[in-house]
């Protein structure tokens, strides 16, 4: 009646050993039943993403955990939050003036946004060719030096497990004590924040996208004949989408199948955001923000004037909040007109998060991390010192956590 007890892999559910794989597909099985049929009441895991599109487009998510936006994680896992890279957070940040509370240097830029496992340790890569575990008063857990750079936010399964990527193709998971449990050689680098789906798969961009189980197997490769920087994420009605540097917007199948593309019109480095009525948001080079429905129809495009490279943010309410190298910050109403515009000095790279109360935490490249309110309005600003590429996170005490180009990672309250 215990995890050690449970070998081969397995572990202790309803009083049983079972593998973990099939406890994580019973479970999304129940996750599935909580979809409201908007689409069709014949959704269950056998359904394609065809069957389910049947009717109407629109996919309504219900339940305490999906009315967060942070689905089964606890928003602050994975980058943006959860697989759907809603970035919104199950926490209160900072209302006013933060000051540092500590400051750990790696060796060199942290581009990646850091992640909190379930033990309350902070998960930071860096340039420096290490994943870094920090406890929550800022002292060193372990260090795990890899073969490439970590560009890219790792990931923390509900064990505990940290999964990351690096630029050389090595993707790595380690237990919470920082040993080796698996690690796969891609074929190409990894740029983009690997997601974790609710029923345990693991999917990965790089020369394409690659769909892992939990325990490091191999299960497809749609080979995308680019490099692909853009995150994916997973649709609730079975679709995983990534962008493309030749500007299309790809939804495949659970089975790696193509279900359709999209011509977004220019280079896609940030991820797709998924709203809770199953719209896609997404940016591009052009400094174009497009919106499409679940079939890959677009609804509306609004233009910020310079490269989009963050992933959007969507708030509870449909507002989608992201920057853009134009050095604003936008909201925009879930028709795709603009609410307001908050504008900073630099380049605006990190991706929006936004906490329980709905407030708003970007960085820019002018070296400040911004807290603003719903409207729009400065709550605060820190000098960090060098360009904040990226994206914060909010831990369980309200402590606000960002990287920085100059190797720290700051808690800030």
């Amino acid at each position: 009646m215990s995890d050690q007890e449970c070998k081969a892999g397995r572990i202790c559910h309803e009083g049983r050993c079972r593998f973990l794989e099939e406890v994580q597909r019973d479970l999304h099985q129940d996750t599935l039943a909580t979809l409201q049929p908007g689409t069709d009441e014949t959704q269950d895991a056998g359904a394609t993403p065809a069957d389910l599109l049947q009717g109407d487009a629109a996919v309504t998510i219900v339940g305490a955990d999906a009315r967060a936006g942070v689905g089964t994680s606890t928003g602050s896992t994975m980058f943006m939050g959860d697989a759907r890279h809603t970035g919104r957070l199950p926490f209160e940040g900072p209302q006013a003036a933060v000051t540092p509370t500590w400051t750990y240097r790696t060796g060199s830029r942290i581009y990646a946004s850091p992640v909190i496992a379930p033990s309350g340790d902070i998960l930071v890569g860096s340039l420096d060719q290490s994943l870094t575990a920090v406890t929550p008063d800022g002292a060193l857990r372990f260090r795990y030096s890899g073969t490439g750079k970590y560009y890219a936010s790792a990931v923390i399964t509900p064990l505990g497990d940290v999964i990351a990527g690096s630029g050389d193709g090595s993707l790595v998971a380690l237990s919470p004590e920082g040993q080796v449990r698996w690690q796969q050689k891609l074929s190409d680098g990894i740029d983009a924040s690997p997601v974790l789906a609710e029923d345990g798969r693991v999917y990965v961009a790089a020369d394409g996208l690659y769909a892992f189980d939990a325990a490091g197997h191999l299960l497809w490769h749609y080979a995308a004949g680019v490099h692909v920087r853009s995150s994916p994420a997973v649709h609730p009605v079975g679709l995983i989408l990534f962008g493309t540097p030749n500007g299309k917007l790809i939804a495949l199948t659970r089975e790696g199948m193509l279900a359709w593309e999209a011509d977004a019109g220019a280079n896609i480095d940030g991820g797709a955001a998924i709203s809770d009525d199953g719209r896609i948001v997404i940016g591009n080079d052009l400094g174009h923000v497009l919106c499409f429905d679940a079939r890959g129809t677009l609804l509306w495009r609004f233009n910020t004037g310079d490269d989009v490279r963050a992933t959007p943010a969507i708030a509870p309410d449909g507002t989608t909040l992201v920057g853009s190298y134009d050095r604003a910050l936008y909201a925009l109403a879930p028709d795709g007109s603009l609410k307001w515009r908050f504008a900073t000095a630099g380049r605006i790279r990190s991706s929006a998060r936004i906490d329980r109360a709905g407030r708003i935490y970007f960085g820019s490249q002018d070296d400040f991390i911004y807290g603003l309110d719903a409207t729009g309005r400065l709550l605060f600003r820190h000098n960090l010192g060098r360009d904040v590429d990226s994206s914060p996170v909010i831990d369980s005490r309200g402590t606000l956590l960002v990287g920085a180009d100059d190797g720290s990672l700051s808690a800030l309250h």
